[in-house]
């Protein structure tokens, strides 16, 4: 028997031993959520980087957009691999197989 929570505002399927699973749909949902979140955040530290005149500052936020670029990149990559992980002729990428 399984039932459906929510749980963190995502959907996940509980069973009878009270674990939490998420389907890979649900998964891609979360990946693209987070994208988005990500690049919203990498346009906001642009907007600062690009009006600041402390050469340190805009040297701090360059950095913190390099380091959220490839989270960035995978987020994005995941949600299409987990949207489409069972879909027939899908390429999978060989860094993210199972």
């Amino acid at each position: 028997m399984s039932t459906k929570i929510f749980a963190n505002s995502h959907f996940f399927t509980t069973h009878t031993r009270g674990e939490l699973h998420m389907t890979l749909l649900e998964m891609s949902r979360q990946y693209t959520a987070d994208a988005q979140a990500l690049s919203n955040r990498i346009r906001q530290l642009q907007a600062l980087a690009s009006t600041t005149a402390d050469p340190t500052q805009k040297q701090q936020l360059l950095q913190r957009i390099a380091d959220l670029q490839p989270l960035l990149r995978q987020s994005r990559q995941l949600a299409q691999i987990t949207a489409h992980y069972y879909d027939r002729g899908y390429t999978k990428h060989a860094q993210h197989q199972v």
